[in-house]
């Protein structure tokens, strides 16, 4: 049942869970997932529709995809380790003694790099290199060299700020609310159309009474033709229009029954089931009509919970940021670098590359670097469509404030029409079966004809089918005022 008068805080997410969790341990049961489906409750039929839609289960990857695509970008910050190692020769006639003629040595590099949110680079390198030479002058052979050096580069015009750097960071996290959002969305779409179509077989199959009552009724009034026409007070002729209309009702009840099977599929579509054979009969019955909310909180629901209008705002934000990452990239690159590194030199390999503190030598360098593209037309042409995109996300945003206004107001107009619609309809079925009666006494002492009669008896089952689907519509109509203001698993009882 639904209500539009008090809403449940219970979020989307969770009710979905609860609904996986359900279906999921009455999977392995052969069958409709262990549920008579002779007596199909609708939470039973949108807890199905949740679990096996398929279009549900396309949206989980793509938000499995963008959890993904937030750790790619974060990953952007993981310290880099690296290690090298390399081993050279030389083996030559050297003109001179300055020069070697063999020498051997082995390097072993390690290095680790670290990007910090603000656009600073951090690289801590040590490196060892053991050699052997037959040059003269070297008095201790082999020998090893060690370096310990650190290097900051930090940039000061492109690039520079917490802002630029995380821009990717930021972003992914939108996208994957988003993503988010659609999958919300398409939880919403799917419960949406399994509670149409159940309502749509319901009214089906009460329609199917109808049309067996009304050929019930034509079947009992031949009855009496005939028998008045055995006792001499009708004419024969009458009885050839009562079996007329028998037969014209027999037709309509096979209509009745063609129309159940095209809902049952219908909800059988909706649900994915893979029973197609198995009768479905609702067990519910639509609400009893209430007043609608108030216009103004239907509009202001709808804008603080619609998927869509909320994945459109989040959309417009990543707008902003590509806009101020590209402005950003219009300054020329300046980088300030300072880099301080020591030497050790030692024939002993247990001294290196620990020996490196205290220092046989040291240095330390720093500087600017500066690169500026000539033309800049990259930077402009990318700031410009950067800018165009953002206006055109800000005109998205009104286009869809217009489509979310049109909607709930008209769904909430459809509610108030439909709980109308239902005050007038039993009305009219009232009506209807009290004229009936009164025209079928009257038949029986001869005031009213056999036409009167037939025709008193298809404005009530007119009056009795349209009782019904007034009741199936003002159901539907309910489901999609919630839709439309994004609270439709909120306000589920």
């Amino acid at each position: 049942m639904f209500t539009v008068v008090s809403y449940k805080c219970r979020c989307a997410s969770v009710l979905i869970t609860v609904c996986a969790v359900v279906l999921l341990s009455l999977a392995p049961i052969h069958g409709a997932y262990a549920l008579d489906l002779g007596n199909l409750t609708l939470a039973q039929t949108m807890e199905i529709a949740i679990a096996q839609n398929l279009h549900i289960e396309a949206e989980s990857y793509t938000l499995a995809s963008s959890r993904a695509s937030v750790l790619y970008e974060q990953g952007k910050f993981d310290p880099t380790f690296k290690f090298t190692l390399s081993h050279s020769t030389i083996d030559d006639e050297s003109p001179t003694s300055l020069e070697p003629t063999n020498e051997e040595n082995f390097r072993g590099d390690m290095s680790l790099e670290l990007n910090s949110p603000y656009g600073t680079t951090y690289e801590f390198r040590l490196g060892t290199e053991w050699v052997t030479t037959d040059l003269e002058f070297v008095l201790d052979e082999p020998y090893y060299e060690s370096e310990v050096a650190f290097i900051l580069t930090r940039p000061l015009l492109r690039g520079y700020g917490e802002d630029i750097p995380t821009t990717g960071i930021r972003m992914a996290r939108n996208n994957l609310e988003i993503s988010r959002l659609q999958y919300d969305d398409s939880v919403y779409t799917a419960v949406a159309s399994a509670i149409e179509a159940y309502w749509e077989l319901f009214f089906a199959r009460a329609d199917l009474d109808v049309a067996r009552k009304s050929l019930e009724l034509a079947q009992n009034l031949l009855k009496e033709v005939r028998n008045r026409i055995r006792a001499g007070k009708l004419a024969s002729l009458e009885v050839f229009k009562a079996e007329a209309e028998v037969a014209k009702r027999q037709e309509s009840l096979i209509r009745a029954r063609k129309a159940v099977s095209d809902t049952e599929d219908m909800l059988r579509e909706v649900m994915n089931l893979r029973e197609w054979d198995i009768e479905i009969v609702p067990a519910d019955i639509p609400p009893e009509p209430v007043s609608p909310m108030d216009l103004g909180e239907a509009l202001q629901l709808a804008f603080e919970k619609r998927p869509d209008y909320r994945s459109a705002l989040l959309e417009s934000k990543n707008k902003v940021e590509l806009r101020k990452y590209y402005e950003n990239q219009k300054r020329s690159q300046l980088d300030l670098f300072a880099t301080v590194s020591s030497n050790s030199v030692d024939d002993q390999i247990k001294d290196v590359p620990w020996a490196a503190f205290p220092l046989d030598t040291s240095s330390w360098s720093a500087g600017l670097n500066f690169s500026k593209p000539l033309g800049g037309r990259e930077a402009e042409g990318q700031y410009a469509r950067a800018m165009s995109e953002e206006s055109r996300a800000r005109v998205l945003i009104e286009v869809m404030a217009q489509r979310v206004r049109l909607q709930v107001r008209e769904a909430w107009r459809n509610v108030t029409l439909a709980m109308e619609s239902v005050d007038a309809t039993i009305v009219t079925k009232v009506a209807a079966d009290r004229s009936l009666r009164a025209e079928e006494e009257k038949f029986r002492v001869g005031k009213a004809t056999l036409n009167d009669v037939l025709e008193f008896q298809a404005e009530f089952a007119s009056a009795l089918s349209s009782e019904k689907r007034s009741r199936a519509d003002y159901a539907i109509a309910l489901a999609n005022l919630a839709t439309q203001t994004g609270t439709l698993l909120d306000t589920i009882e």
